[in-house]
């Protein structure tokens, strides 16, 4: 088991990243690390490895990490190869340093690079092999000894999408191996996330070094708990800033775009007039309003959908399409609305020659955040 309790990671200069994480992985679960380069991901896995400070504890099989340790293999996203070295020598090198015979660390790189397409290279200077190659190289050495814990930090940066895609395939069926018949804990860190989603048993999604959630794909799709994750699961995730207004046992969430104007009536009431390229789009959310928080009446938030959570609605949100792009077997419509980007799914039968649509969000497939940290609504319920 590997425990996470109250990691941190403070840095001099007064950043502060991971904000007291607690994560338990029992023996043959697999986490994926979503973020983009700069997110923090190389970083926590140093951590996690024991070759990075933090505050907190990280423990595995009841042990606490503190520095290296031969239960952990780190495969860096540079592969830390010694460049000047064979092959061979670098498979070698973790026996070697670790006392084992010559006879037995010949037969086990041999066997190790029969089985990762690089027996042909066993001779090669790393320094001139390809990238691919040298990826290759770098994640053998995942079987040449064995650990409870494997950290694999960005395997697929900067390979051609062909060649991703075919070493993706050929790791992650080795990891899941390695996982499920011999326990060992796999933590990979990618900036893909379709790599992230489509193995593992959860996913962190990383931003700035802050952990947004911690969840399957199903989960965070079904119940996002920042803006930022659902983004991360689905690129046609739509957010609409506007008010929340209660009134007449009613609930309703007006969004008022930028370019209206305000004014003021015979009653000094506020009064929107309308822009002539947006209009103000009224939705009533009163059925969900046990959901809803009471701290945010009267307030502006956040709401959110899936592209293919909308009905078309004349009374909707107009959109003027400016772009199209293909989904698998469906076709993604992008349009503008108060300077946000709003991406519709719809059927791959879909007119092409229809320019402008009006869609309103499903009321029931509704998700609200906060304005300040995109995180759903916490409080006091309407």
């Amino acid at each position: 088991m590997l425990k996470l309790e109250g990691v941190t990671k403070q840095y001099s200069y007064g950043s502060r990243l991971f904000g007291a994480l607690d994560i338990t992985l029992n023996e043959g679960e697999i986490l994926s690390i979503l973020g983009l380069e700069g997110s923090g991901k190389t970083t926590f896995l140093k951590m996690v490895a024991g070759i990075e400070e933090c505050e907190g504890k990280i423990t595995l099989n009841g042990k606490e990490i503190k520095g290296r340790t031969d239960d952990v293999i780190m495969v860096f996203d540079d592969g830390a190869l010694f460049p000047q070295r064979t092959v061979f020598d670098n498979l070698a090198y973790p026996l070697k340093i670790r006392g084992v015979n010559k006879v037995e660390i010949a037969e086990k790189v041999m066997q190790v690079a029969d089985s990762f397409g690089i027996f042909p290279v066993l001779k090669t200077r790393v320094k001139n092999l390809t990238l691919t190659e040298k990826r290759r190289v770098s994640l053998a050495r995942i079987l040449m000894r064995e650990a409870r814990l494997i950290l694999i930090d960005d395997f697929l940066k900067d390979l051609p999408a062909n060649e991703a895609d075919a070493l993706y395939d050929e790791v992650t069926r080795l990891l899941f191996d390695l996982a499920k018949a011999k326990g060992t804990i796999v933590i990979f860190a990618t900036d893909n996330p379709r790599f992230a989603f489509g193995f593992g048993d959860k996913a962190m999604v990383l931003v700035d070094g802050s952990v947004k959630q911690i969840d399957t794909y199903a989960d965070i799709w079904s119940a996002p708990t920042t803006v930022w994750s659902a983004k991360a699961v689905d690129s046609t995730f739509n957010v609409v800033k506007g008010t929340l207004n209660y009134e007449n046992e009613r609930l309703t969430f007006v969004s008022a775009p930028l370019n209206s104007t305000l004014s003021l009536d015979e009653n000094n009431e506020v009064q929107w007039q309308e822009a002539d390229l947006y209009k103000i789009i009224t939705i009533d959310v009163t059925a969900r309003r046990d959901e809803i928080l009471e701290d945010f009446v009267g307030k502006d938030i956040l709401i959110g959908w899936h592209g293919c959570d909308y009905n078309m609605d004349e009374n909707g949100i107009p959109l003027d399409i400016t772009f199209m792009r293909n989904l698998d077997d469906k076709l993604v419509l992008e349009g503008d609305y108060d300077y946000e980007e709003i991406k519709v799914v719809v059927d791959s039968t879909y007119d092409k020659g229809t320019k402008q649509i009006s869609i309103l969000p499903r009321i029931d497939k509704l998700h609200f955040f906060t304005v300040t940290e995109n995180s759903i609504l916490k409080g006091k319920r309407v």
